[in-house]
């Protein structure tokens, strides 16, 4: 899984679940390549 140990990732999903962020936003290229890429840990 992606965003494991990601928190700004997890609440990004969180928000989509929510309602909050859509979910074409969330799931960008941009967003999703930035997620991806990330270390477990880190701000994203």
């Amino acid at each position: 899984m992606a965003m494991r140990g990601i928190q700004q990732a997890m609440d990004g999903f969180a928000r989509v679940n929510a309602g909050v962020t859509s979910p074409a936003e969330f799931f960008s290229d941009e967003n999703v390549g930035r997620i991806v890429g990330a270390e477990p840990g880190s701000q994203v």
